[in-house]
């Protein structure tokens, strides 16, 4: 917060939800230089948005949470590397956990990677994805078509 320009309120970087009110005037310019570039660059807030975007954007969510979960991130990381909030993250795994057919995280990762859901949508309803084609191996052992999923990075 700038204030007659003449004053700062920068808030601390530790957590305690404390500020420090800054005077130096090269301090104070350099913050009232940086709002005023920002607002000239600013998009105006949006007050109603339309239902397809709201769709897309949560999609979008949704995907790069899945990239995450395929490389074996907790939920506390997805979310602090996502800005999302614990519970929101949650909440998205979940969903995605329910639309995939996915019993736990681990299974999950494998049906992500097993059905190329990184590259395409997720199923609409929440009954999972259909097995993948399989075949019987030299071994007498039934594997699938496709090979090993890679690790995303």
């Amino acid at each position: 917060m700038i204030f007659d320009r003449r004053h700062v309120l920068v808030p601390l970087d530790d957590r305690s939800g404390g500020a420090t009110l800054v005077s130096d005037p090269g301090i104070v310019d350099f913050a009232v230089a940086a709002f005023e570039r920002a607002w000239v660059a600013a998009t105006p807030f949006r007050i109603a948005y339309d239902h397809l975007e709201v769709r897309e954007a949560s999609e979008d969510v949704r995907h790069s949470i899945m990239r995450l979960l395929v490389t074996g991130e907790e939920d506390r990381r997805i979310a602090a590397r996502l800005g999302l909030s614990l519970r929101s993250c949650q909440r998205h795994v979940a969903q995605i956990m329910n639309r995939i057919g996915a019993r736990n995280r681990l299974h999950a990762g494998y049906l992500i990677s097993q059905h190329d859901l990184l590259n395409r949508p997720l199923p609409d309803t929440p009954q999972g994805l259909a097995p993948l084609p399989s075949r019987p191996d030299t071994s007498g052992h039934r594997q699938n078509e496709r090979s090993a999923p890679e690790v995303l990075s």
